[in-house]
């Protein structure tokens, strides 16, 4: 089986659960709910059964992740961001947030760098990053007394009520 939804009368596709299997004798419930993570068209489906309720294998979102560039230094230090040793940001100023970029799930490599001198590292982490979330590498400290450190912080995804049942009986 595959689940796809679409506006009334328009043929693009707003969700695509994947292939999926419904073993027999079974009775599910899918919950079309709001979505506001990374990548997406604003609904996801969840599975229910009596045991257990869960996302579709086979779908596939992206995680996100932005960077909060707070090292000072005199004079300020602006940043250039590597996700997997692949340029992901230039020039952060010192003091900004980035916005999110859409990455695959999965554990990540991040090293920052001054602008331009891509072979000195500022501060590099390791973190792994799940479908559909979202996190923000907060990096602070000072760079010329060496007390970078990271933390990674879930951002908030706002929630809603569900908005269909399909009751596949």
């Amino acid at each position: 089986y595959r689940l796809r939804l679409t506006a009334a009368g328009d043929p693009d596709v707003l969700y695509d659960s994947g292939s999926f299997a419904i073993e027999s004798q079974v009775r599910r419930l899918f919950l079309i709910t709001d979505y506001f993570g990374p990548g997406g068209q604003g609904l996801r489906a969840v599975r229910i059964d009596t045991a257990s309720a869960s996302t579709f294998p086979n779908e596939v979102l992206p995680a996100a992740l932005r960077l909060a560039h707070f090292v000072v230094d005199e004079p300020a230090l602006v940043l250039d961001a590597y996700l997997d040793g692949v340029p992901a940001g230039e020039d952060i100023a010192e003091a900004t947030v980035t916005d999110p970029l859409n990455v695959v799930p999965g554990d990540r490599s991040v090293r920052l760098t001054p602008a331009d001198d891509a072979a000195t590292t500022v501060h590099a982490a390791d973190l792994v990053l799940g479908p559909g979330q979202i996190r923000t590498l907060v990096v602070a400290g000072a760079y010329t007394d060496g007390t970078v450190t990271s933390r990674t912080v879930a951002d908030a995804v706002r929630q809603k009520i569900p908005v269909v049942i399909i009751d596949s009986g």
